[in-house]
C-alpha cells in the first residue's frame, strides 16, 4: 500500500513497516498493537487518500495510525468476526471493511465538528456517524 512517498507493508511476523520510496529503507516507525506474532494469512490495509492516515484490521476491530508518526487514533468497532480486508474510496473518504461475519461495513469519517482538543485519545466507536447504535456496534446504514 503506497502513502505518498512511504510504502507500508504487513508481513507474516505481524509487523508494519514504513518503506522510504526514495532510498529504499524502512522508516523504523513504530505502530503500536499490530504485532501480532506470526500472522495466519495476509493483512489487507487501507490508506486515506492523502496517505495521513492508514487503517489495519485487527480482529475484528479496524485500527486507524498516523503513516508517518505511528500514532494510534482510534479503534474503529462493529464486526463481530475476523475482518479480512480493507479498501478505502478516494472519491469519498469512506473505508470499507469485509469480515468472517459475512458483512461488509462502510466507515465514514466523523463530521468536522467531532474533532476538538479535549478529546482523549484511544479506543473509541469512530469513523461513522450514520447508524452508530448505543451498545457500541457501529453500523453502516445497508445493515
Amino acid at each position: 500500500m503506497r502513502a505518498g512517498v512511504h510504502m507500508l507493508s504487513a508481513g507474516r511476523d505481524g509487523r508494519v513497516r514504513c518503506w522510504d520510496v526514495t532510498n529504499g529503507r524502512n522508516t523504523l516507525v513504530n505502530y503500536p498493537e499490530t504485532q501480532r506474532g506470526i500472522a495466519p494469512k495476509p493483512v489487507e490495509m487501507a490508506a486515506s487518500e492523502d496517505g495521513h492516515n492508514f487503517y489495519f484490521p485487527c480482529g475484528n476491530n479496524l485500527k486507524v495510525y498516523e503513516t508517518h508518526t505511528g500514532s494510534h487514533h482510534s479503534t474503529l468497532k462493529g464486526h463481530f468476526e475476523s475482518i479480512n480486508c480493507s479498501a478505502s474510496n478516494p472519491m469519498s473518504s469512506e473505508v470499507y471493511t469485509g469480515s468472517n461475519d459475512r458483512q461488509i461495513l462502510v466507515w465514514e469519517p466523523p463530521p468536522l465538528s467531532h474533532y476538538s482538543d479535549t478529546q482523549d485519545e484511544g479506543d473509541e466507536v469512530g469513523g461513522r456517524v450514520e447508524g452508530r447504535r448505543d451498545d457500541g456496534d457501529a453500523w453502516s446504514d445497508s445493515d
